[in-house]
């Protein structure tokens, strides 16, 4: 009984390992696609979902305090490239939408807004405050 308890054990255990070891870094995950990577945080538990995110923060952490002073600068270029080709994709969503879908759109993200608690619209408020603060210290 004890063997068998010991040898399901060990299966499971081999069974899992593949998926354990799918993304145990942080150029793991960022190698994968979002839909993978959105499935792949989703299988976890919150604790473990928590945990994994603080473990990446101290990578990207530990990776930008190895960075020379030119390494960054590249990596904030890059940055700074990504996300104005999210803000281009974005307008041209909307600009293809329709009067309808752009309505719909709206009502949602004001629906959402309504059931945010005073705590998180502040939260909210705050965080749009300082990416407008930090947009236009880098544009000025």
């Amino acid at each position: 009984m004890i063997k068998r308890s010991l040898f399901m054990t060990v299966a499971g255990l081999a069974l899992l390992l593949p998926f354990g070891a799918v993304a145990q870094s942080l150029d793991d995950i960022e190698a994968m696609s979002p839909e993978d990577r959105r499935a792949y945080f989703e299988a976890m538990s919150p604790e473990e979902r928590q945990a994994k995110r603080e473990e990446l923060r101290a990578q990207k952490q530990a990776r930008w305090d190895s960075m020379s002073e030119e390494e960054r600068a590249e990596a904030k270029a890059r940055h700074k490239e990504r996300k104005q080709e999210r803000r281009r994709q974005h307008k041209e969503r909307w600009e293809n939408m329709s009067e309808e879908e752009r309505a719909a759109l709206k009502e949602r993200q004001k629906a959402h807004r309504e059931n945010l608690t005073p705590e998180q619209r502040k939260a909210m408020r705050e965080a749009h405050r300082q990416q407008r603060q930090q947009s236009n210290d880098e544009s000025g």
